[in-house]
Order: structure tokens, then C-alpha cells, then sequence
């Protein structure tokens, strides 16, 4: 029995199954010996509009309850996508950081090497701020941060210790990210910034 509740629920989903008990029951209580018999008309017509006025409230609060969840789940899924977004920033900061790191190691000069530090110290400020916005579900803000990263990481010192190409394609391994994340963060229902409007 409880194999075929399951099944009729995973099936027809909560509220069919909900609706079919109802159902039954409603085609059975008129049919019950002995009520009907000891009233009268009135009585009949009371208990009848009762009934619908019960059926009616049942169902509204299904449908609240329907809508309760379904703005749940919307904002589960911005928090999830906000965490994504959160986490894929975090990756790309710890490896950025990692390969200025290697090249201030590797810088043959001491001003390289100053000029690696100074751009590494931009470049975590710059994601922190990021990132942060984000946390705070600051959209407007993160992308307004995301843009002075990127003008920062087009500074001149940043040819001491890349090339021309090694610097394009750090800022588009490391300082780039989908901006569409931030577009389906922006727009789904429970997600807020308390930024400026777009």
C-alpha cells in the first residue's frame, strides 16, 4: 500500500493524489445512511454550502502552499547559482595569485619582481571586492568592481613581467568570468541588490 502512495505521488505529484482522496471522499459522504434522513431542508442546504465553503478554503490553501514552494525553490536556485558564481571566483583568484607568485619568482629583476607584487596585491584586492559584492548580493557593485579589475590589470607594469600575449591571456583565464551568472542571479525571485539599478 505504501509502494502505491509513493508511486501515485511521484507520479501525479502531491497535490492529484490529495485531490483523489478528496474526491472519494465527497462522493462517499453523500451517500452515508441517516444523515440526510434526520434533517430537514435547511439543515441540508447549510450543511451543503459548508461543505463547498470547506472545499473552497481546502483548496486555496493548497494553492498557497504551491506558491510558498515555488518561491522557495526560485530562491534556492539564486543562492545556488550565487554560490557557484562565489566558488568559480574563488578558483580563479587562488590560481591568478598563484601564477604571479611563480613570475615574481622568477622575475629577473628586482623592479619585476616589485612590479609582480604590486599587480598581485591589485589583482586580490580587485577579486576580494568581487566577490564580496557578491556575498552581500551586491550585483551592481560586483560588476562595477569587476570592471576596475580589469582596468587594472591592463596597467603598464604588467609588461615587466608578461608579454603582450601572456598578459591577454591572463586577463582572460583569471579576470574574466560569465557575466551572464550574474544576469540569472539578478533576475531570479529572493535575489536583491542593493546596489544601483541597471
Amino acid at each position: 500500500m505504501v509502494e502505491m502512495w509513493k508511486y501515485a505521488i511521484g507520479l501525479a505529484g502531491l497535490a492529484a493524489v490529495v485531490s483523489f482522496v478528496f474526491w472519494s471522499l465527497y462522493k462517499s459522504w453523500l451517500k452515508l445512511p441517516g444523515i440526510f434522513e434526520r434533517q430537514n431542508g435547511d439543515q441540508t442546504y447549510r450543511l451543503f454550502r459548508l461543505f463547498l465553503v470547506l472545499t473552497f478554503l481546502f483548496a486555496l490553501a493548497g494553492l498557497a502552499t504551491y506558491l510558498a514552494t515555488r518561491m522557495n525553490n526560485g530562491n534556492s536556485v539564486a543562492q545556488a547559482t550565487l554560490r557557484e558564481a562565489i566558488d568559480t571566483l574563488h578558483s580563479r583568484e587562488d590560481t591568478g595569485l598563484d601564477m604571479l607568485r611563480q613570475k615574481q619568482i622568477a622575475a629577473s629583476t628586482t623592479q619585476a619582481a616589485e612590479a609582480a607584487k604590486e599587480i598581485s596585491g591589485k589583482y586580490k584586492k580587485g577579486m576580494d571586492d568581487v566577490i564580496d559584492a557578491l556575498k552581500k548580493g551586491e550585483v551592481n557593485r560586483a560588476m562595477d568592481s569587476h570592471k576596475n579589475l580589469i582596468e587594472g590589470l591592463h596597467d603598464p607594469n604588467m609588461h615587466q613581467i608578461f608579454t603582450p600575449i601572456e598578459q591577454d591571456d591572463f586577463i582572460n583565464r583569471f579576470g574574466y568570468f560569465p557575466k551572464e551568472k550574474y544576469l540569472r542571479i539578478e533576475t531570479q525571485p529572493g535575489a536583491h541588490d542593493s546596489g544601483r539599478s541597471t
